[in-house]
């Protein structure tokens, strides 16, 4: 319902321009996913303190069974974006999502998060978590764009006895 018409027509205008949007669980694709996300850094800045390990997608989709989603957008056969979502407890998180940045003008991030969006209301979620947009206006004006909305939540945090003697020491 908070699609535009606008965006209701770019979907299918990109639609016959040979684009096309699946899930799939192919090594390849998790492996050309983590390709986009290594290509992300120089766009968000530069290598992040922690960076996933080359396997981290092929794991997750070898091991999180239903829970795991990969949504890849192709144009032509190439693989021109993909996201992650992780489904648990009625809710559909999104994990992660890159594109090729030569694509941008394909619209692959909106095509992803559509899809999957579409794909959990129709296996019966009724909430789908964007999760933070680390402080970037342009992701949050995005997000919104789809339906999102900011939503404040307590983060609680317990540091143990091994965590305080690290900071007193």
């Amino acid at each position: 319902d908070v699609l535009s018409t606008a965006q209701r027509n770019d979907w299918r205008r990109l639609a016959k321009k040979g684009i096309t949007v699946e899930e799939t669980r192919a090594e390849r694709d998790a492996d050309a996913v983590y390709e986009l996300y290594r290509a992300s850094f120089a766009h968000w800045g530069g290598e992040p303190r922690f960076a996933h390990p080359p396997g981290f997608y092929r794991v997750l989709l070898a091991h999180g069974g239903d829970a795991v989603r990969l949504t890849v957008v192709r144009h032509r056969g190439r693989l021109a974006g993909g996201c992650v979502v992780l489904r648990w407890n009625g809710k559909a998180h999104y994990l992660a999502g890159y594109f090729d940045r030569e694509a941008r003008a394909l619209r692959p991030a909106a095509l992803l998060q559509i899809e999957s969006i579409l794909r959990a209301i129709r296996d019966g979620y009724r909430w789908y978590d964007f999760l933070p947009s680390g402080r970037h206006a342009s992701v949050e004006e995005f997000k919104e764009s789809l339906g999102g909305k900011r939503t404040p939540f307590p983060i609680w945090t317990r540091r143990g006895g091994l965590h305080r003697l690290r900071l007193e020491g």
